[in-house]
C-alpha cells in the first residue's frame, strides 16, 4: 500500500517518507561531532532535529516530532551513531543512513507507480 510510505504533517499535509527525510537533513545542522574523544562524521543532534519538526510545521509539537522521528528510525533512515539508542528528544547523535533510504525511495516509487485501486483493471 502506497500510504505506509505517507507521513502526515501538522501543516504540509502529507508526505512521501523520502520528501519528509529530505526536508529534515536539509533542515538540521549536519557536521562532525565529537564526544569523549571520539569524532563522529556527518551527524545531527536529535534534540536538534525535533525543534527543527515543530518550528518548520512538520509536527504539530514536540511529542508528534519524536514521534515522526522514531519512525524514521525503525526504517532506517536515521539512526543512532553507535545504534545504542532510538530516536530520543536528546543530544544524542544520530546520521541519516543513504543507501536505505536509496533502497526506500525504489521501493516507493515501485508500490506508487503499481499501486491500484480495488477493481482496476490490470495494463
Amino acid at each position: 500500500d502506497a500510504n505506509m510510505f505517507k507521513i502526515r504533517t501538522a501543516s504540509h499535509g502529507s508526505l512521501n517518507l523520502i520528501e519528509f527525510a529530505r526536508k529534515l537533513e536539509e533542515g538540521v545542522k549536519i557536521k562532525d561531532r565529537r564526544y569523549r574523544f571520539r569524532k563522529f562524521k556527518s551527524c545531527f543532534i536529535g534534540r536538534e532535529a525535533v525543534s527543527f519538526l515543530v518550528e518548520a510545521g512538520l509536527a504539530a509539537d514536540r511529542q508528534h516530532a519524536l514521534s515522526l522521528g522514531a519512525r524514521l528510525s525503525r526504517l532506517g533512515v536515521i539512526a543512532h551513531v553507535l545504534n545504542r539508542h532510538t530516536f530520543k528528544d536528546d543530544y544524542l547523535y544520530y546520521r541519516f543512513q543513504h543507501t536505505r533510504i536509496r533502497a526506500l525511495s525504489r521501493i516507493i516509487k515501485s508500490a506508487i507507480r503499481n499501486f491500484r485501486l480495488p477493481g482496476e483493471a490490470l495494463m
